[in-house]
Parts: structure tokens; C-alpha cells; sequence
């Protein structure tokens, strides 16, 4: 137990306990920062979000051929808070009679949760 001879000493106390609070709290908060900017998904994990989807899994089962494209979209580019990757797949099934299906996925670049999908038939 310390004896403080005066309450000047109790207050330096309390003021480096305040600061040393003060810097923990800073540190923690940048640390944090960074971390998550760095957790931004790459284009290949939003292609493979993209393709463990149930309706592109079962249009590349019996491909005939396929291509994917993936672009990424800022937030004023797409419109939304956040920034995405906008993962278009061009399918072509064997035995369809010449339909090929255009799948699009919008995937959030922070969560990789799909946020948008479409399937379109093209003759």
C-alpha cells in the first residue's frame, strides 16, 4: 500500500494511468485498422464465393466450355456503401440446343457475402 504525502502524487498517478489508457486504446484501434484492411478479398477468392454457388456448380457439371470474368467495383462505381467484386460466368452445357447461361454474382469485398445473383439464357 503506497502513502501519498500529497494529493499531487495521487494526481500524476492518475493522469499517467489516463495516458497509458489513452495509448493502449490508439494502438488497439490501429492494430484493428489494419487488420481488417487487410482481410479484403482477392479476385480468385470471389471467383471461387462465385463458383461454390449452387447454380454454378450445377451449370459447370455438364460444361460443354465456360469463361469468368471478375472486376472489381468501387463504392461509386457500384452505387453501394461498400466496395464488390462482380464475378460474371459465361456457361455453355453440353446438350441444350445452343443455350448458353450468363450467371453474375455481386460479392461484398469485406464479408464475401453474395449480395446479388442473376442467371440469364441466351439462344
Amino acid at each position: 500500500m503506497h502513502i501519498y504525502p500529497s494529493g499531487q502524487t495521487l494526481a500524476v498517478n492518475i493522469e499517467r494511468v489516463i495516458v497509458t489508457l489513452v495509448i493502449a486504446s490508439f494502438a488497439l484501434t490501429s492494430i484493428n485498422t489494419l487488420i481488417l484492411q487487410g482481410n479484403s478479398l482477392t479476385r480468385e477468392e470471389a471467383i471461387e464465393i462465385s463458383r461454390n454457388s449452387k447454380l454454378v456448380q450445377s451449370l459447370l457439371e455438364g460444361a460443354d466450355w465456360y469463361t469468368v470474368q471478375a472486376r472489381h467495383l468501387n463504392k461509386t462505381q457500384n452505387g453501394k456503401d461498400h466496395e464488390i467484386w462482380h464475378v460474371t460466368w459465361h456457361i455453355n452445357p453440353q446438350g441444350l440446343g445452343g443455350v448458353d447461361y450468363l450467371v453474375t454474382h455481386d460479392i461484398d469485398e469485406e464479408t464475401g457475402e453474395t449480395l446479388y445473383e442473376a442467371c440469364l439464357g441466351l439462344r
